[in-house]
């Protein structure tokens, strides 16, 4: 999932602290291996990181960060918060995986709401995504059904990566609206992949409080016992 960001920023070098390091590590192997909530959680910590497992122990570290967070650790390297950058990031760093070693509840709660935020955005993005197709007419109709002839799984999206391909060899319309319309494709599928991460958060919270409940009401009955 991580490698995925390299397309989303530009690599900048910083000066890690080898127990910072080493921490990112261990929380990718977490997220690699847990649940969707933990990955969510790397994946919108501070910013969207690769860290490479070739550089050694101690020296410079390439990170992948979205343009827009760079601008803003610039922005506040500029205000003072920190004398450069790889300070700031050391600083915002051993914070935010602080929350990572002192609670798990925390981290449940902030992925929770990470998700939940992005949700919301994809919808409305797809929202005015929709509505600006339909501006097209007969070529949305027909991209539609180009897909559908193609074999594209409408549920859950799962063929997308496979029937792009033939969508970009087959249509013979507009590039720019057959680029809008898989635009409209990917963010769908990226909701759809969100709702199901959603979806285990819920019933795990709901599992969670139940069980707080069955505690609470047995801790009663002993109290009363006695």
């Amino acid at each position: 999932m991580l490698e995925s960001a390299l397309c989303l920023g530009v690599s900048h070098t910083f000066c890690l602290e080898n127990s910072i390091f080493l921490c990112i590590r261990y929380c990718y192997y977490i997220a690699s291996v847990g649940s969707g909530g933990i990955g969510c959680f790397l994946y919108y910590m501070i910013f969207f990181c690769w860290v490479s497992g070739v550089v050694r122990s101690g020296s410079a570290r390439t990170l992948y960060l979205d343009d827009e967070l760079w601008n803003c650790l610039l922005q506040l390297v500029k205000l003072g918060y920190a004398g450069n950058v790889s300070q700031l990031v050391n600083r915002l760093l051993a914070d935010a995986l602080g929350v990572v070693a002192k609670s798990d509840d925390a981290l449940e709660d902030f992925s929770y709401d990470m998700l939940r935020k992005k949700h919301l955005k994809l919808s409305r993005e797809l929202i005015g995504l929709e509505r600006h197709m339909k501006d097209y007419g007969d070529d949305y109709r027909a991209l539609v059904e180009l897909a559908n002839s193609l074999g594209l799984e409408i549920q859950e999206l799962s063929n997308l990566d496979t029937v792009i391909p033939e969508l970009i060899s087959e249509w013979e319309g507009s590039r720019g609206t057959l680029h809008l319309f898989i635009t409209l494709l990917e963010k769908a599928k990226e909701k759809k992949q969100i709702e199901r991460q959603l979806e285990r958060c819920r019933l795990e919270q709901y599992r969670r409080s139940e069980l707080s409940e069955v505690s609470e009401h047995a801790n009663l009955a002993e109290r009363n016992k006695a």
